[in-house]
């Protein structure tokens, strides 16, 4: 639901999830993405960053490497360059006959209130997270993020 800028800025970023690893050791990643999201989740210590380290990377032949397809990265930078974005809008629309949740990190610098305020508009039933201290996107380990998640499962199952 960020506009085209939060997008662009995010594909080319200075700590990226989406670039080669420059680092060659997934302590080190992990210290650099602590360093790197600091300011939207303040309150993380290191131990924590080692599971998404260990989930977008893995070490061998002593360096990183990434676990997903590399010509993801690609694909969203060409998306990005060429300002032809969906309309997020649609989706959450068609999404009206079903249960929602928003999980929001509270200093999330893509996901604002202004923007939830928007989205509850459009679907009021929506069941919605705030998470302190996390950007976009939080854990899901979170109290707040269990919460809702165990919510909409109650309501689906």
């Amino acid at each position: 639901m960020s506009d085209r800028k939060s997008i662009r800025w995010r594909s080319r970023g200075s700590l990226n999830i989406l670039d080669s690893p420059q680092y060659h050791s997934l302590d080190a990643m992990s210290r650099a993405m602590q360093n790197g999201s600091d300011a939207q989740f303040p309150s993380v210590p290191l131990e924590r960053w080692q599971r998404p380290a260990a989930a977008q990377y893995r070490e061998a032949y002593g360096r990183l490497h990434l676990r997903y397809d590399t010509t993801l990265r690609r694909a969203i930078l060409e998306a990005a360059a060429t300002e032809k974005l969906p309309d997020m809008w649609l989706f959450l629309d068609a999404s009206k006959p079903f249960p929602v949740i928003s999980i929001h990190g509270a200093t999330s610098d893509g996901l604002n209130l202004g923007i939830i305020a928007r989205m509850t508009d459009r679907q009021p039933d929506m069941i919605i997270a705030h998470v302190p201290d996390r950007g976009h996107c939080p854990f899901l380990d979170e109290l707040e993020s269990l919460s809702v998640i165990r919510q909409i499962l109650d309501l689906v199952t």
